[in-house]
């Protein structure tokens, strides 16, 4: 069986929250209520700010795992998210399938993989089909396929890099700025970026 994106979130904020030296609080960013509420608790806390979009595939590729990821949402957050290092990041599981999760022994967080937006392009390239052509791809998304240490992001195609998750958090989040200057402390404008993620977008406040 598949494991939904909301299975592989709820795990991984577990996961990180065990392994971590530093506190971390959790809030989800899809109703407004429930993000002022972790907006307020982030400005009086003095925390760093990270973001996570979470994604699920079971899809492989050529030896690489694929996602799907709408350009729309990609080019607005790579807009926002600057200059702000490790602080936005698609967060990429190769734990796909309930038979993934048994194998691995539930060890999701080692098996996870982050991209950093700030570390793509800007502007990005539109997706595009593979044909001569070269037309727009109907469905708006690009393809990142993943195979660590590195993503290529189809159509044009955009290479980086990725970074493990569970290292990350064990180096105590290292290299993170922190998205909090991005909002200047306004709730409204932060509201309108956590809508960008969608419901299974979610922020943790390293204090």
């Amino acid at each position: 069986m598949r494991l939904s994106e909301k299975t592989l979130e709820l795990n991984l904020c577990a996961q990180i929250s065990r392994i971590s030296k530093q506190q971390v609080i959790w809030f989800g960013l899809t109703q407004a209520q429930e993000a002022r509420a972790g907006f307020d608790v982030m400005t009086r806390m003095g925390g760093r700010l990270i973001l996570f979009q979470f994604k699920a595939s079971n899809h492989s590729v050529g030896g690489a795992r694929r996602f799907h990821a709408p350009h729309v949402q990609l080019q607005q957050l790579i807009d926002r998210t600057g200059h702000a290092r490790r602080s936005v990041f698609y967060a990429l599981p190769l734990v796909g399938t309930t038979q993934e999760l048994i194998k691995v022994g539930g060890d999701i967080i080692t098996n996870t993989w982050l991209l950093d937006v700030a570390s793509l392009p800007n502007p990005f390239p539109l997706p595009t089909t593979n044909n001569k052509l070269k037309s727009l791809r109907k469905s708006g998304n690009h393809y990142m396929d993943v195979k660590p240490p590195n993503v290529i992001i189809h159509s044009d195609p955009v290479r980086s890099s990725v970074i493990n998750l569970k290292q990350f958090v064990e180096n105590g989040f290292v290299g993170a700025d922190g998205a909090n200057h991005l909002f200047e402390e306004k709730f409204d404008s932060f509201y309108r970026f956590a809508r960008l993620l969608g419901s299974t977008g979610k922020a943790a406040i390293i204090i």
